[in-house]
């Protein structure tokens, strides 16, 4: 399941790096929209490639050792405690990148000359920041991985 849910991180991250490719979307790079210096969503590419490292680490199998136990007598151990907390290691990296994406995504669309009328634009505009300027963006991520569940279902 760690495999999988790098696998379809990694594709993530590549679009939130797309996102910020002028050459691509046609927006101003990163998305920022002040001054020549503005960074925009840039931390956004940081946050989501430290997230997908921590992936890659979860994806190791829990049970890549063994352990002899016993005073030598076992060579059984079922790793299952260290596999559930991978996983769920796992499922917060992927959250946070999947967050950074939105982020992004809802950026880029409200920068767009016209943006989609789409619900799931709706609901995630409604919850994310307006403003576009320079800022600590831990809040939105925040705010948009806890919308992933509720739009997950539209």
């Amino acid at each position: 399941m760690n495999l999988t849910l790098l696998q379809t991180a990694q594709l993530s991250a590549a679009r939130l790096t797309a996102l910020g490719d002028p050459a691509l979307t046609g927006l101003p790079a990163f998305l920022a929209a002040g001054p020549a210096s503005s960074s925009g969503t840039m931390i956004l590419e940081y946050t989501a490639n430290s997230a997908l490292a921590e992936l890659r680490s979860c994806a190791a199998p829990a049970s890549v050792g063994h352990v002899v136990l016993s005073h030598g007598l076992e060579e059984a151990a079922s790793f299952a405690g260290q596999a559930a907390r991978q996983t769920l290691r796992a499922a917060q990296a992927y959250r946070t990148v999947l967050g950074c994406e939105l982020v992004a995504a809802v950026r880029a669309l409200r920068m767009h000359p016209a943006p989609p009328a789409a619900d799931a634009l709706t609901v995630a505009a409604g919850a994310l920041p307006d403003g576009t300027e320079d800022r600590p963006l831990t809040g939105d991520v925040t705010a948009a991985a806890e919308l992933l569940s509720l739009l997950a279902q539209l």
